[in-house]
């Protein structure tokens, strides 16, 4: 685990580099797209009508499981499912941890734009 073994100014430290970037992704999509103007961690996306296509691709391209992607994401294995069908749509953290992973924006796993 990346933080293990590191103080506690080095976990605030780590921890305020990660909000930092995010909240530059969120500037950068906000200023293409008008969208995310706020991350609340509790409000899911909508309009993400294929994320769970271009996810599938993803993980076939890369031959990741399910199982495997669900686990790295802190996810069950039935919430990974729903989101590789479009059934359910990962929360704004959710979907900036799965674009990291697969270095990927996630304007474009919304979008299909890069």
């Amino acid at each position: 685990m990346l933080l293990q073994g590191t103080n506690i100014e080095g976990k605030r430290a780590i921890g305020l580099a990660m909000l930092e970037a995010v909240k530059s992704i969120t500037d950068a999509v906000e200023r293409e797209y008008g969208v995310l103007s706020v991350p609340d961690p509790n409000i899911a996306l909508v309009g993400a009508d294929r994320f769970g296509e271009r996810l599938r691709s993803l993980c076939a391209k890369t031959k990741l499981p399910r199982d495997v992607l669900a686990d790295t994401m802190g996810v069950s294995v039935d919430t990974m499912r729903l989101w590789q069908n479009g059934e359910r749509y990962p929360n704004y953290w959710s979907l900036v941890r799965v674009a990291g992973y697969f270095q990927v924006t996630p304007n474009w796993l919304i979008t299909g734009k890069a």
